[in-house]
This record gives structure tokens, C-alpha cells and sequence, in this order.
């Protein structure tokens, strides 16, 4: 670039050396800048200003206004706030330069861009796209890109004539990033989609760096957005004897004087066991093995019936024996035995842990009734078959001997009444015929 600097040199003392040369006499009193004569560009940002998050991505491009003048070479040096930007990359995809001289390169460390390229040709324009800069937002604060005062633009006039140029800053403001919302966690309820018979919920959640403090609401509406106010600044919270219910924690976090979005945790409690029952028992024969038939069922109003359970003790054993309980579903069967009387306890579970405990005592039936039941298939079939017999014994001799009968004694009361009329009026004796 050293020809390029003599080449400004000599168009300066050329410039000078014409405002020295001695003007008419109509000329005199007029004043020369030599910097006027110096034909002139503009180099700008697009957009100037803006406002972008904390570690967000965003493009600044470059532009330039020749004003008129034909240009063909851009030597161009950026510089930016390493501590509020770094380059991700310089784009030289779409740009004016036709010829690069040296590839873009840039240093975040020192916070510099330089390019250089040529135009073959020349070109004239008032917007023409010199490169694309992509930064990323690094800290919070207002960050600045200027073009340094060593950039360098010819014209395109066979000699390579340097040219002034007008540029202006670009002022761009980074936002504090809002924190993401906390992690909560629960030792006391870890499942937010289970159900627990504990009351006293604990929770806890995470924290980022620089953490002013954190606001939380805890309710029984999943949508809730905790207030802009700071109510804690630890990582943990407890709760006591909270009623039953789906409860929710909601909390979110203030850094840098930027609210998080918020976090929210559910805890389901049911602390209320499965409403009341009376478990039933039928008795079952069969040809083998008779057997009690023990029906059941609950209700329960939050969490809902996960099981249930049946233990059978033998009231002739001792006091110390404790049945052994089996999930069961109902009806239920159980084995049965002629010797000994049993309690049946029935445990209701719902899905808190909640349990419901219920019994009832059977004792073997007597044996009439224990035979009809044994014997419950023969029996009833039997009674079928006799009811069918006497059906069909009245339909078939009933209404032809209530007929015979009737006949009979109409034939009777007709005999009486004739002998009875012939009493009361006896007939005489025919005379004997004439001979």
C-alpha cells in the first residue's frame, strides 16, 4: 500500500501547487480550500443503530456513496468493541469487489476488520455493498463500530487518486439476555405427574450466574405468572400442611436486572383415603371344591383406586398370626373350609399411598344348605323337569276330567227331575184295544 500513499501524496502537492498559482486581478480576495478540491466519498453502516440480545447474532453491512466519482480500489479497516462484539464472519459473497487483493481477515482480540479488493472497471454508485459483517452479542452494554481513518479509496482515473471520505459510527445496544427459567427438583414429591399423601412439599432449583433473586408463587392454577418482585434469594422452599389438590410452584429468576421466564413444578396430594365400603361374600359349590366368593368395591375422590388387596385369617388360629396380603381384583375366592370360621379384610390402595381397610366374617353354611348349593345344578334342574310334568299333566287330564265330571252330574240332575215330574203326574193306563 506504500504506492497507494505516495500516490495521495502527490495529488495533495499538486492540489497545493494549483492554489498557489497567481489569479486574475478580478480574483482577488478569493480563498481556496485545497480540501474542497479533493473529490470525496461516503462510507456508512446499515442500519446505524440498533438493539440485539445478548448472545444473538446480527449482520452489519457496509456500504458506499462515491457521490458521483468512479471509483476502482477499497482498502477498508473496521474496528469494534472486542468486549461487546466478536465477528463471526465476514461475508464477501455479495459485495462490489470483483477482485480481492487480500482475503478479509479480522482479530476479536483486538477488535479489527481489514479487507482490500479492487473493482475492475470502476464503479459509480450511491449504495454499493463493500462486505457483510456478522457479529454476535457478547455482553450487555452499548457497543460501537467505526471505519478507521487508514481506510483507503482511489478513483478509477488510470493514476489510482486517492479520495476524503465521510463516515459516521454505528451505535448498536446489546440487551441483557433473559435468563432461562430455573430447574426445580423435589425430594419430597420428584414426580410432577404422581400422586403423594405427603403435605409438606419441598422444592428446589438451580441458579445461574449473577442472580439477583428469584419470585415465586405457589397455587393451584398451572398458569400463573410470578410478580416482578424479588421474594427469595436461596434455592429451596418448604411448605406445610398443604391441602389436597394439584398445587404448582411457579418461580423465575432475576439476572442482571432482567427477568427469566418462568419454571413451574406440580405437586399432586391426596392425603384422604378411599371412601368407606362392606366388602360381600356369596358362597360358590362345585363337585370338587366349594368356595366363598367375596365381592368389592370403592371410590376415591383425587388420586383414584390403584388396588386392592385380600388377607383371610383363620379365627381358631392364635391371636399373634397375621394374614398374609394378596393383590386381588373382585370378585374373590376363597377355599372353603367346614371347620373354622374366617375373617376376610379387604385393603383398598388409591395412588397416593392411601389405604382403606375393610372385613367381614364367614362361617361355614349348615349342611341342608350346603347340599342345595353342592348339588345347586341337580336340584334346580329336578324342580324343572316336575314343574314341567305338572303342566303338562293338567293340560292334558285336567280340563278332559272336569268336563267328564260335568257331564255326569248333569245326567244325574236330569234323571231326577224326570222320575220327580212323573210322581207328581202319573200317566193312566191306556184302555185295551178293540178286538
Amino acid at each position: 500500500m506504500n504506492r497507494l500513499y505516495l500516490q495521495r501524496i502527490i495529488a495533495l502537492c499538486l492540489v497545493s501547487a494549483f492554489a498557489c498559482v497567481s489569479l486574475p486581478a478580478s480574483a482577488e480576495g478569493v480563498t481556496l480550500n485545497a480540501n474542497d478540491l479533493v473529490p470525496r466519498v461516503e462510507l456508512f453502516f446499515s442500519p446505524q443503530t440498533g438493539s440485539f440480545q445478548e448472545g444473538s447474532t446480527f449482520e452489519v453491512p457496509v456500504y458506499i456513496n462515491t457521490k458521483g466519482n468512479r471509483i476502482n480500489t477499497v482498502e477498508l479497516h473496521v474496528r469494534f468493541d472486542p468486549r461487546k462484539l466478536r465477528i463471526v464472519k465476514p461475508s464477501s459473497g455479495t459485495s462490489i469487489i470483483g477482485l480481492w487483493v487480500d482475503a478479509p481477515s479480522y482479530d476479536n482480540e483486538r477488535g479489527v476488520l481489514d479487507i482490500a479488493g479492487a473493482i475492475p472497471g470502476g464503479i459509480t454508485t450511491d449504495s454499493g455493498l463493500i462486505v457483510t459483517v456478522s457479529f454476535q452479542a457478547l455482553t450487555p452494554g452499548e457497543a460501537r463500530v467505526s471505519i478507521e481513518n487508514s481506510t483507503q479509496i482511489l478513483l478509477h482515473d488510470g493514476v489510482g487518486t486517492p479520495v476524503a471520505f465521510d463516515t459516521s459510527r454505528g451505535n448498536y445496544v446489546i440487551l441483557a439476555k433473559a435468563p432461562e427459567g430455573p430447574q426445580i427438583f423435589s425430594d419430597s414429591h420428584p414426580f410432577p405427574d404422581r400422586w403423594y399423601n405427603n403435605p409438606n412439599p419441598i422444592f428446589a432449583w438451580s441458579e445461574s450466574g449473577g442472580s439477583a433473586g428469584f419470585s415465586y408463587v405457589f397455587d393451584t392454577t398451572p398458569t400463573t405468572m410470578p410478580a416482578n418482585t424479588i421474594n427469595a434469594t436461596g434455592t429451596t422452599i418448604a411448605f406445610r400442611d398443604v391441602q389436597d389438590g394439584v398445587w404448582y410452584f411457579h418461580i423465575k429468576e432475576q439476572r442482571r436486572g432482567v427477568w427469566g421466564s418462568p419454571t413451574a413444578f406440580a405437586a399432586h396430594i391426596d392425603t384422604a383415603p378411599p371412601a368407606e365400603f362392606t366388602p360381600t361374600v356369596g358362597y360358590v359349590g362345585a363337585a370338587v371344591i366349594s368356595r366363598y366368593l367375596v365381592s368389592f368395591f370403592t371410590t376415591d375422590n383425587l388420586s383414584g383406586i390403584d388396588h386392592y388387596e385380600v388377607g383371610v385369617i383363620d379365627k381358631t388360629q392364635p391371636t399373634t398370626v397375621s394374614p398374609v396380603f394378596v393383590p386381588a381384583e373382585s370378585p374373590y375366592q376363597i377355599p372353603f373350609d367346614e371347620s373354622s370360621e374366617k375373617q376376610i379384610i379387604v385393603r383398598a390402595f388409591d395412588k397416593a399411598g392411601n389405604v382403606r381397610e375393610a372385613s367381614i366374617s364367614v362361617k361355614a353354611p349348615f349342611f341342608l344348605f350346603k347340599y342345595l348349593m353342592d348339588n345347586a345344578v341337580v336340584v334346580m334342574g329336578s324342580a324343572l323337569i316336575l314343574m314341567l310334568l305338572l303342566l303338562l299333566f293338567h293340560y292334558l287330564f285336567g280340563h278332559h276330567i272336569v268336563r267328564r265330571i260335568e257331564y255326569i252330574r248333569a245326567l244325574l240332575k236330569r234323571d231326577k227331575e224326570a222320575q220327580e215330574r212323573a210322581e207328581k203326574n202319573p200317566v193312566p193306563p191306556s184302555p185295551p184295544p178293540h178286538e
